[in-house]
């Protein structure tokens, strides 16, 4: 899960004024927990200690009693004057005021005592000698003996008073406890035991009426962990706390003083303990934790409400601080948006209206909208430009294309021509042949002459119409290879048109190259393009060169053609003033046998001659009709490379217009 700055920010602004809020609070609960904790214990420990005052009083009050007892002379010079009944075999009751004497006095003394506190239950004296004497009349069991029972034995071992475990009266349900203290004798020797049982009833009234706040309660519990008092459960009254099934029991009996969590009950609950240090008693005091929370639960609350107003408000104060915070953020980000969607109002510009980081954020990004505008605008204007060359190299393709149509035709007009001049240098040929012939039969009849004149003479008749007809044919070559010439001429003149052509292209081509490089990355394409074109330019240059090259091949095999005819003219010529000689000479042909002889001679040399210019002639056309086939080979390239150059510049025009087109997306 993605957030973004604005959700960051608040998370982060509410975190800042949240956590310390929710860290006091959490501070402030424990702080209250502990406080009413603490306020129990202290209120409790006050009141158990003021229990445990009024206990000690109490007590106080009977060990002085005890104490005046155990010092009374009366009870020092006792001796054995006691009655004893260790000796007796059935139960006997004890009569002190029949008895007489000191035991008729101790018990008068007793019984004013023991009427000196209604909590007083009995007092009674036990000496070394056995003796026995009571504030109440009692039956004793047979034999009975004070020495060893343990109200006796623990103060004469302890050497001081003593108090004895409490117990349950049998006879009124009441929880008695005893005091008793050594007697000594005059001699310092003991004497005996007195003691004072006391009823705890109004220590267990007090522990019962004793409230700690709403639910709580007290217990008293015995130094040896026998509960004396419990008015939360009376069940567990003289049940020691370790033999009940509880573990809150067992953990109060585990402590001698201070607080713990228990669950009575299924009811959690507090409970404070004091041991009193002058009685070894423990001093309960249990309340329900419930009570104890209630204050700390309502001041929880509060604050909790509390927090969460200061929980919306800083929630409040982060939407409006992420708000100014973000905003120009959103507007730089909406702007960049808006230009990587193709509709970038790159005239537009963030407003600066802070000196912080946000301000210094809206200055630059300012600043790169600027060059990005300059950038954008530069790429326009040289997309018009790219594109205006792509048009006028597209024009000039067609303009290629159409020399190199016309250049093939005249390729063609020419190789005609030399096709038609081979034919004629054919012609010419066999008729030099043929006259060749005929000079040789004239000269193999020499002999014979004198007797056919008639017939040399029709000979001679023939031989200058051949002879003329060799001119004619002379001259007509003559005019054909001057219109090859002039051909060759027109030819030349294409290839200079298609040459300055190429020339042009090339500049072009390098124009487009370099506002390709003016146009950076967007121009990338154009430049591929634009060598492209230069390449073709080049290849359309050397193609003209070499078009150029056998255009000059033609002209000079032309002209040697045009001069051969000449002097093929030149010789036929001679022939024909031969044969006019000759048709002269018939008359005098037997005359001048030797002179026709030697004549026939030199017309034979001479047809050799022309025989020889005119198969010079034939290869020289020959020679023409390959370099017109190489010229119209030439020309199919270079139309070829004109279409080429054509699809070329129209591609870089398309282009051209795409990137006018992205260009037009943005508004500059």
């Amino acid at each position: 899960m993605t957030f973004s700055i604005k959700q960051k920010l608040m998370i982060a602004f509410t975190c800042v004024a949240v956590v310390p809020i929710a860290i006091i609070m959490a501070v402030v609960a424990v702080q209250l927990k502990q406080l009413s904790i603490s306020g129990f214990v202290g209120a409790t420990t006050r009141e158990l200690a003021q229990v445990d005052n009024a206990m000690n009083l109490f007590m106080d009050g009977i060990t002085s009693h005890v104490t005046q007892l155990a010092s009374d002379p009366l009870l020092k010079g006792v001796g054995d004057q006691v009655t004893s009944y260790v000796d007796t075999t059935e139960k006997t009751l004890v009569t002190p005021l029949e008895d007489g004497g000191v035991n008729a006095e101790l018990f008068r003394l007793f019984r004013r005592v023991h009427d000196s506190s209604p909590s007083y239950c009995e007092i009674y004296l036990g000496t070394e000698a056995g003796g026995l004497l009571t504030s109440l009349p009692a039956e004793k069991k047979a034999g009975y003996d004070p020495r060893k029972r343990s109200w006796y034995r623990k103060p004469a071992d302890a050497g001081k008073l003593v108090m004895t475990p409490a117990y349950l009266s049998g006879g009124n349900g009441l929880t008695v406890v005893g005091l008793v203290a050594p007697v000594t004798g005059p001699d310092g020797r003991r004497t005996g035991v007195v003691g004072i049982d006391v009823s705890l009833s109004r220590l267990t009234d007090m522990i019962h009426g004793i409230r700690i706040g709403e639910s709580g309660f007290a217990i008293l519990v015995q130094g040896d962990g026998t509960i004396l008092a419990n008015p939360h459960d009376p069940a567990t009254n003289f049940k020691k706390m370790t033999e009940l099934d509880s573990p809150a029991y067992a953990t109060l009996d585990s402590i001698a003083s201070g607080h713990v969590a228990v669950e009575m009950d299924g009811v959690d609950c507090f409970a404070d303990v004091y041991t009193s240090p002058t009685l070894g008693w423990k001093l309960i005091g249990v309340i329900e934790k419930q009570e104890v929370m209630s204050a700390t639960r309502r001041l929880t609350l509060m604050i909790l409400g509390f927090g969460g107003v200061l929980f919306l408000l800083a929630v409040g104060a982060a939407l409006w601080l992420a708000r100014i915070v973000t905003r120009p953020i959103i507007n730089t980000s909406e702007m960049l948006r808006d230009i990587a969607e193709g509709e970038g109002d790159l005239t537009r510009r963030l407003e600066v209206k802070t000196a912080d980081e946000l301000g210094t954020l809206a200055t630059w990004f300012n600043a790169f909208i600027e060059k990005v505008h300059g950038v954008i605008q530069a790429l326009a204007e040289n997309a018009e430009a790219v594109k205006d060359s792509g048009g006028e190299l597209s024009r000039l393709a067609v303009t290629m294309s159409d020399g190199a149509a016309e250049m093939n035709n005249r390729a063609g007009t020419v190789a005609a021509s030399a096709e038609e001049t081979n034919s004629v240098m054919a012609d010419v040929a066999a008729s030099t042949e043929q006259a060749t012939a005929n000079v040789n039969m004239v000269a193999a009849a020499t002999e014979e002459m004198r007797a056919t004149i008639a017939e040399i003479a029709g000979n001679s008749e023939r031989a200058r119409g051949v002879t003329t007809e060799m001119v004619h044919q002379a001259r007509e070559v003559s005019v054909i290879m001057d219109a090859l010439g002039a051909a060759a001429g027109d030819i030349g003149k294409v290839t200079e048109a298609i040459s300055e052509i190429s020339e042009q292209t090339n500049l072009l081509a390098l124009n487009a190259t370099i506002e390709a490089a003016r146009a950076g990355e967007a121009g990338k394409g154009f430049a591929v393009v634009a060598g492209e074109i230069k390449a073709l330019a080049g290849q359309t240059a050397d193609a003209t060169g070499e078009i150029r090259q056998r255009i000059d091949g033609v002209r000079d095999s032309s002209t040697r053609s045009v001069e051969g005819i000449g002097r093929i003219s030149s010789v036929i010529d001679e022939v024909s003033e031969l044969v006019g000689a000759i048709a002269a000479a018939v008359e005098q042909q037997s005359g001048s046998t030797g002179e026709i002889a030697e004549n026939l001679a030199q017309a034979s040399r001479g047809l050799e001659e022309v025989n020889n210019q005119v198969v010079q002639c034939a290869g020289g056309s020959g020679e023409i009709a390959e370099e017109m086939a190489g010229v119209n080979r030439s020309a199919t390239r270079f139309s070829e490379s004109s279409t080429t150059v054509h699809g070329r510049s129209e591609k870089l025009a398309g282009l051209a217009s795409d990137l006018n087109e992205v260009v037009g997306q943005f508004k500059i």
